[in-house]
């Protein structure tokens, strides 16, 4: 159910190394443009139908195969039952009706992160900065959950992913094996996820989904909002989410990331973080830049030799989320409003116009060469996103800034007094060491038609101002440095 709100979120916001592997996409159905146009249209005429405008629902309304499952898996109190039922769900699978198939196949890959935050430990605690940060956030979700999920059967899961089932648990001591464990472990439990769900249809027919699941016995005693329909909209924008997630997978690994646990050291110095001698003098553009280009860090986020495959499948899944973010759009926007669908199109009808604009120009984006307008001032950008994945940066690092503003990081100005005296006063210049221009080579394929390096940041305007043109946007905004 969480792949499905992504997947929601995903579409209200666009409208504004392991060779096995990579033999395994191969296998998967992807979707040609021929395809996307044919779901399109008739993702629209399902949508006029009202068929399923049901106002209630009732158990009935889900397979007793599902129902029994439910019973039993709210009655979970350890941490080993969780991966017992999630082996039982996976070796079962094939004899399940579709509304269990379709909870059993983004539940299994969770078995991926059995006791995750006990194995990250060491490759953590050797830079304690990192360490600190993220076990403030493990100790702030353990908060929140006995707070507002106090349930056994979320106590489990939590601890399933946290605790050590054995005492000789092989951990990660290094920023490789996580990658590696990334490209073995998880991008195939998430592919065979996609392959599953891929294969389901609810184009006649939607299915029940029970909030309980989620929340735990500890909740909806009088079953008030407790059960949501889902259809074939709720199926597609789940698959896109899983999709969306294996491109950031396949990016993850094509890239060095030996010493990226020391850099988030230094880049935490820079604003005080358990630093006895750090100066709180502010985090510009131009400080995090000299951290990046620090000597230790010249291998770091450089192409894999197997890099170039794996960002290939990366563009792979990301065309494959946008596609099946627009069929899920098409899907929705026309079924009539019912509240207890999970995608209500009413509460998204607000943005029809935008998200409507934002799929004609997803849809083109990730085809090849296309032409953005900014929403605000009517400027157009060319964006090549296909020819930027095909021919990837050797080095991350070289989108970075090359140039900042100067000046006086401190100006001191003459101003009159209330009586009429004049006195100097200081205040800071809050421009000095922002970005002002990028190395243009480095974005030439992305942007065919940029000269300069000071238009890098007029782009990144107009892709910021243009519904549709999340894909690029998103990663733009990374080497802006302004939001770091």
């Amino acid at each position: 159910m969480k792949l499905l709100k992504l997947a929601t979120v995903a579409l209200i916001l666009g409208a504004p190394q392991v060779q096995a592997g990579i033999e395994k996409v191969s296998v998967y159905p992807w979707m040609t443009k021929e395809d996307l146009t044919k779901s399109k249209k008739a993702a629209r005429t399902r949508a006029k139908r009202k068929i399923a405008s049901l106002n209630d629902i009732s158990e009935e309304a889900m397979s007793e195969k599902f129902r029994d499952f439910r019973d039993q898996f709210l009655k979970i109190t350890k941490k080993e039952e969780i991966e017992m039922f999630l082996n039982k769900m996976d070796k079962e699978y094939d004899s399940y009706p579709d509304d269990l198939k379709f909870f059993a196949a983004q539940m299994i890959p969770f078995r991926a992160f059995k006791s995750f935050s006990y194995k990250m430990y060491p490759l953590l605690r050797k830079e304690k900065i990192t360490h600190s940060m993220i076990v403030s956030r493990v100790l702030d979700f353990a908060s929140f959950m006995r707070i507002n999920l106090p349930t056994e059967q979320w106590d489990a899961g939590f601890r399933f992913a946290s605790e050590p089932f054995t005492a000789d648990q092989e951990r990660f001591e290094s920023a490789e094996e996580l990658q590696k464990y990334i490209g073995e472990v998880v991008y195939p439990e998430a592919l065979k996820a996609a392959q599953r769900i891929e294969k389901l249809s609810f184009k006649d027919q939607k299915i029940a989904w029970d909030h309980k699941l989620f929340y735990g016995t500890a909740s909806f005693s009088d079953n008030f909002k407790r059960y949501r329909y889902l259809g074939e909209a709720e199926r597609v924008g789940a698959l896109a989410g899983l999709h969306e997630g294996m491109a950031w997978m396949k990016r993850f690994t094509a890239y060095n990331v030996k010493g990226s646990m020391k850099l988030a050291k230094h880049l935490g110095t820079l604003v005080g973080i358990d630093s006895f001698f750090s100066k709180v003098d502010g985090v510009t553009a131009k400080k995090v830049k000299e951290v990046f280009s620090k000597e230790e860090h010249k291998d770091l986020y450089t192409l894999l030799p197997n890099g170039k495959a794996d960002l290939k499948v990366a563009f792979q899944h990301l065309r494959e989320s946008a596609r099946l973010g627009i069929i899920a759009w098409y899907e929705v926007k026309d079924r009539p409003a019912n509240e207890l669908d999970a995608l209500n199109s009413m509460i998204i009808d607000p943005f029809r116009d935008r998200i409507d604009r934002g799929a004609e120009t997803l849809e083109k984006i990730v085809e090849g060469p296309t032409k953005l307008r900014s929403d605000v001032t009517g400027e157009l950008l060319l964006v090549d996103l296909p020819s930027f994945y095909e021919n990837p940066p050797k080095d991350l690092k070289d989108l970075l800034p090359t140039k900042f503003e100067g000046g006086k990081k401190t100006i001191k100005k003459d101003l009159p007094t209330k009586e009429g005296r004049a006195k100097r006063v200081r205040y800071r210049n809050y421009f000095y060491g922002r970005a002002v221009s990028w190395d243009v080579k480095a974005y030439q394929k992305l942007f065919p038609e940029i000269k300069k390096g000071e238009d890098i940041s007029k782009a990144t305007r107009i892709l910021n101002q243009s519904a549709g043109s999340f894909p690029v946007a998103m990663g733009m905004n990374a080497f802006m440095l302004y939001n770091r």
